[in-house]
């Protein structure tokens, strides 16, 4: 790799992740010894063709560039605080990732429950009204009740957030 003078911006961080992550999930996934000890991600994998964590880094942070990051700045734009922007983000997130946290806990119906409901609560407006606020609460109880934690959207928040302090670094 070849050292360049870029900017600290998403679409050079996405890229640097990409060029860094390039061929990670024929490396490893699509060459699974599959008479080996097998990780989560890669029996996901093999099951349901999911490729996780893996196929974001190597496609540059989609999900981030397309819903995470948008959705925070909106949200910062009308006035939300950091952590009602964070979680406004986060619902747009769950609504689009195929969680392989959540898939591994709760399989395919799991998954695709989650991601209504999180697209409920976008159509409700999320953080931005107060009956998508409300909706918020109702689906933080029933993710509870139901045993669904978005480990893997959650992951890619935090990255959403480290990028734009890395973007917004000094202001």
């Amino acid at each position: 790799m070849q050292k360049l003078n870029l900017s600290l911006n998403r679409l050079n961080i996405a890229n640097i992740i990409k060029e860094i992550t390039c061929g990670i999930v024929e490396k490893e996934l699509k060459n699974i010894n599959k008479d080996g000890r097998l990780t989560n991600g890669e029996r996901l994998y093999l099951k349901y063709g999911v490729t996780g964590i893996r196929g974001e880094v190597e496609k540059g942070l989609p999900t981030v560039l397309k819903w995470g990051l948008p959705a925070f700045e909106d949200a910062l734009r009308i006035g939300l605080s950091v952590n009602d922007a964070l979680i406004h983000s986060l619902i747009y997130i769950i609504s689009k990732l195929d969680d392989t946290t959540v898939l591994n806990r709760r399989g395919l119906k799991g998954l695709y429950f989650m991601k209504n409901i999180a697209k409920n609560a976008i159509f409700l407006g999320a953080m931005k009204t107060q009956i998508g606020r409300e909706y918020v609460v109702y689906m933080d109880k029933i993710f509870k009740k139901k045993n669904i934690s978005p480990g893997g959207a959650a992951d890619l928040l935090a990255v959403t957030y480290i990028i734009y302090k890395l973007e917004n670094w000094g202001n």
